[in-house]
């Protein structure tokens, strides 16, 4: 018994041709390796679960194993073995979430010019680097755009957006990819058949459903069923386990809100209640069905977890809907759920939600609610949108603009000085002179363009994009109130969405919809 290791930790990756379901980016680590062409910094993005950590220690492995087969480690040296016990001291492994501080960072910076112990490369993994603070960054920003040549760093991460530009124009980007149903579904069969399990092919659809394209999920579910069933995993238990059972009474409450059965859904909202479920989660399962029905309307239906019994549930009350109802019950309860955010009295928001999709015919007329994003988006805007808004009072100087056109033919020859230089404030540009300041607390950006190299490159830009030689002054002042690149378009995107979303709200469609859906206006999209 104390030696069960969970199907997850088993069946963990220990080279490259064991990493399932990320291809290209295994195929690109791969053949870097075997050219030589090692970078000094990495970072991996993608969805939990999915393998980022896992690639990442292979490739440790990869470029610091003494007796490599091929491309991948052989997992039997004692660097290997190091690596994969976690005694490495030349791979450290860091929770980005956990040593998120300004001093971790700058340990980081120090310990960095400690040689290698035992091994080629020096590798240092930071998971979820995105909970870093922006000090931590700044502190990390000069080790990664000057590393020395035995270090590696593989930032990994769930929210690539949050990184600032100035660490990822330092990387190599790779993103991952949530793994396929197909895949997937190969896979754990195979796996199953190897360690004896049997399932029937709903639990298995249940499975890769509820682990969403991760397959560190899928093995823990698995593990999870056979703990219950010893092995022999049928629908009935899968259900039961996964709370599966809980969809059955939020599929009733759908189906009379279709009825229109209004007695009937004060029965199962009671039962529900008494059952403790999560008013939340039955929500996302009513806009779970909107969406599912969607792409059956649409012909575009492309799920493969579903099971027989869902899609009997699908086929059934497809015939009762239309697509207007289903674009109104979407907004119903995607409005129900955002208002529970910021209300305690979620039974009651829950009720009024579901009755008011029950009786949405009577709420308003049927040829208001037919319109898809396509034509409400032409609608609004042929209405409400202004010409040349971006001309107005509130738009870039033309010395402003002329920057901007510099910093984007700047961003196709080096990334982070453009990214530095657009946080400064662009005083002046005529035929010879361009003047920029920075503000104190952007100190950095000015330390950072005032190093020789990095003006070296901005004056050779700037020869490049005016087509002649022109003087370059960078100066720092305390309390200027100017506003740089990065925040004066920050405010005009934010100016042109309010202006925007004014005028839609004289619309009379949208007042419309608005005052029957209790709504309000969240997104434009001018596209």
């Amino acid at each position: 018994m104390g030696n069960y290791k969970a199907l997850a930790r088993k069946y963990r990756p220990m080279n490259f041709d064991e990493i399932v379901g990320q291809e290209f980016v295994v195929k690109t680590l791969k053949n870097a390796i075997e050219m030589g062409k090692i970078s000094h910094a990495y970072l991996f993005t993608g969805p939990r679960g999915i393998g980022k950590t896992t690639a990442a220690r292979v490739f440790a492995k990869a470029i610091n194993c003494k007796d490599p087969i091929g491309v991948n480690p052989c997992n039997k040296c004692t660097s290997c073995t190091e690596i994969n016990n976690g005694t490495s001291v030349d791979v450290i492994e860091i929770d980005g979430a956990s040593n998120r501080k300004v001093e971790e960072a700058r340990e980081i910076r120090e310990n960095v010019k400690i040689l290698p112990v035992y091994n080629k490369y020096k590798v240092y993994i930071i998971d979820e680097v995105h909970m870093l603070t922006d000090e931590a960054f700044n502190a990390l920003l000069k080790t990664l755009e000057e590393p020395p040549d035995y270090v590696v760093f593989i930032l990994a991460t769930t929210d690539a957006h949050k990184i600032p530009m100035t660490i990822l124009s330092r990387c190599q980007k790779y993103d991952f990819k949530k793994i396929s149903h197909d895949f997937m579904r190969e896979y754990l069969l195979k796996v199953m058949e190897k360690e004896g399990i049997t399932i029937d092919n709903d639990s298995l659809n249940m499975i890769i459903r509820n682990s969403d394209g991760c397959m560190r999920d899928a093995l823990s579910i698995t593990d999870q069923l056979v703990a219950f069933t010893g092995g022999n995993i049928t629908s009935d238990v899968a259900k039961e386990l996964l709370d599966i059972s809980e969809y059955e009474i939020v599929n009733q409450i759908f189906e009379a809100i279709v009825d229109n059965k209004s007695e009937q859904l004060f029965q199962l909202i009671d039962e529900f209640a008494r059952k403790g479920v999560d008013y939340q989660f039955a929500l996302e399962i009513l806009i779970q069905h909107t969406r599912n029905l969607l792409h059956l309307f649409t012909g575009g239906f492309s799920d493969k977890t579903l099971t027989t019994h869902e899609l009997e549930f699908y086929n059934r009350i497809k015939s009762k809907l239309t697509l207007k109802k289903i674009f109104a019950y979407f907004q119903i309860f995607q409005k129900t759920i955002a208002e529970m955010r910021y209300l305690t009295i979620e039974k009651y928001l829950f009720e009024f939600g579901v009755f008011k999709a029950a009786n949405v015919d009577n709420l308003i007329p049927a040829d208001q609610i037919s319109l898809n994003n396509q034509q409400m988006s032409t609608t609004v805007m042929n209405t409400v949108v202004e010409p040349n808004l971006t001309e107005k009072r509130q738009g870039l100087s033309e010395t402003q603009k002329s920057w901007k056109g510099f910093i984007k033919h700047l961003e196709t020859i080096n990334p982070a000085v453009a990214a530095q230089a657009a946080y400064g404030v662009i005083k002046e540009i005529d035929d010879k002179n361009v003047v920029l300041v920075f503000n104190e607390k952007d100190r950095f950006y000015y330390n950072m363009l005032t190093k020789p190299e990095k003006n070296k490159v901005l004056k050779e830009q700037l020869k490049v994009y005016f087509s002649k030689e022109m003087n370059l002054t960078i100066l720092l002042e305390n309390g200027n109130r100017e506003l740089n690149l990065v925040k004066a378009e920050a405010e005009i995107k934010s100016f042109q969405e309010e202006m925007l979303k004014e005028k839609a709200l004289n619309n009379n469609i949208v007042k419309n919809i608005i005052d029957k859906f209790d709504g309000e206006i969240e997104k434009i999209d001018k596209n």
